[in-house]
């Protein structure tokens, strides 16, 4: 029997904002992968990943807001 996510491919688009120590704040997916599962683990991979890297010292502001794809292709 074939793995459920086998042959699925999609990109899903995650927004985030980060504060300066690395620490999400807030986040949601803008652009669904096309499939649930897809779109969980992109949500649980931004919760694994805390705290991200801090901010650099020469950078300006307390927050930052990004979108970034995560694009999955399973075999």
């Amino acid at each position: 029997m074939a793995p459920v996510c086998e042959g699925r491919r999609g990109t899903a688009f995650l927004y985030f904002v980060m504060d300066r120590d690395g620490q999400v704040l807030d986040f949601s997916i803008k652009q669904t992968s096309g499939y649930k599962l897809l779109d969980r683990e992109v949500k649980e991979m931004i919760e694994r990943a805390q705290p991200l890297p801090g901010f650099p010292d020469d950078m300006a502001g307390a927050r930052l807001a990004l979108v970034v794809p995560v694009d999955f292709s399973l075999r």
